[in-house]
């Protein structure tokens, strides 16, 4: 569509939660965060899109958009929704009812990837691993479930985190979380779908953003003591 002169362009990037989108919004275009993230979650918006989650999250696509300034949250939400109904394919509605997934599911476990995947080109190893876990009714270990859950963007995670008793806590609870923890964008959608074939059921982040997955646990423990061992050389080349 053609800008108006009071059009601004908004750009949501993969992974970006309600919560960052409700900032960009308040930047770039003057909305009320507030109002948003109440939009978001509002039951009625949640019925009209036929959406079974607790919001609008993973739900708003990623992409870059020209929207009218003075935009009211509803419209808003309703711009990035139809684009997100607009990218998903009818063979990934058939693709999940194989899995056996619910499309809320496949965006949720698309969100986890999303979050964990610092490197498109792991997206479906780290999704191989989830399947398996879910197939093998292990819990996920999904540290960034476990920060969504207490609103944490962009923060470490905490050992006192992974203890916390929300719902999105995939320590303390099995499966998948009640709904997405960042909007996926479609190449972890597709990871979601598609899992590469693995015997992964670990994975330990390097420093780099890539990681290093195992198949046992005992694999994984050695590969932790690799990681922390980098970490300690890494720091005492950086006081030298």
């Amino acid at each position: 569509t053609r800008g108006g002169s009071f059009d601004v362009k908004i750009t949501i990037p993969e992974g970006f939660t309600i919560y960052e989108i409700a900032g960009l919004a308040q930047r770039e275009l003057g909305m009320d965060s507030v109002s948003f993230l109440q939009a978001c979650r509002d039951t009625a918006i949640l019925r009209k899109y036929g959406i079974d989650a607790p919001s609008m999250e993973g739900f708003l696509f990623p992409e870059t958009y020209l929207v009218p300034k003075g935009i009211s949250s509803e419209s808003l939400i309703a711009i990035f929704h139809h684009e997100f109904r607009r990218r998903w394919r009818p063979e990934w509605s058939a693709r999940a009812e194989s899995l056996g997934l619910t499309l809320e599911q496949v965006v949720t476990l698309a969100s986890i990837i999303e979050a964990e995947a610092h490197v498109k080109d792991e997206q479906g190893v780290i999704s191989s691993v989830y399947h398996n876990r879910l197939k093998r009714g292990m819990p996920l270990q999904a540290d960034p479930t476990a920060a969504y859950g207490l609103a944490k963007i962009n923060e470490p995670v905490t050992p006192e985190d992974l203890r916390s008793k929300t719902p999105y806590n995939t320590y303390i609870y099995r499966g998948l979380p009640p709904g997405p923890i960042c909007n996926p964008g479609e190449d972890a959608i597709k990871a979601a779908l598609y899992p590469e074939s693995t015997d992964y059921l670990y994975f330990v982040s390097r420093m780099d953003g890539t990681h290093i997955f195992s198949k046992t646990l005992k694999e994984h423990n050695k590969a932790i003591n690799r990681v922390r061992r980098l970490i300690k050389v890494n720091k005492a080349k950086s006081k030298i």
